[in-house]
């Protein structure tokens, strides 16, 4: 899927995005990341149903209002860690496949919201 929108607001730019990786500011990720509207950072899960608080950090540190979670190809329900984390700290939490959510994020970072994609490759 080539993903067209102009974001002026964001630094990051996601052009593509498919089973193999996702493409922002012309480069092609092959690892599950983090995105703001300014930094991509490796994510080092496996699998979300296994997720742990360890995990979610990166996720805190970044002090996002909303999370987008990119599930891979398909939806998955997050984990109740994830949910209760992020309720606990106030962020709002979005779940839907990696496509949507990288679609999301750039709509998102376009109206200048505090937003975070944590995004799953595949799968």
């Amino acid at each position: 899927m080539i993903i067209n929108e102009n974001a002026p607001n964001s630094l990051i730019r996601i052009s593509r995005c498919d089973q193999s990786g996702i493409w922002a500011n012309n480069h092609c990720y092959t690892n599950n990341i983090l995105i703001t509207k300014s930094q991509i950072t490796n994510w080092n899960i496996d699998d979300l149903n296994d997720i742990n608080e360890s995990q979610l950090a990166p996720i805190l540190s970044a002090e996002p209002d909303i999370v987008l979670i990119g599930t891979g190809n398909s939806f998955i329900r997050a984990p109740k860690i994830i949910e209760t984390t992020l309720y606990n700290h106030n962020i709002g939490l979005e779940i839907m496949n990696t496509a949507s959510a990288c679609r999301s994020f750039m709509l998102l970072a376009d109206d200048s919201r505090h937003v975070l994609a944590a995004l799953i490759i595949g799968t």
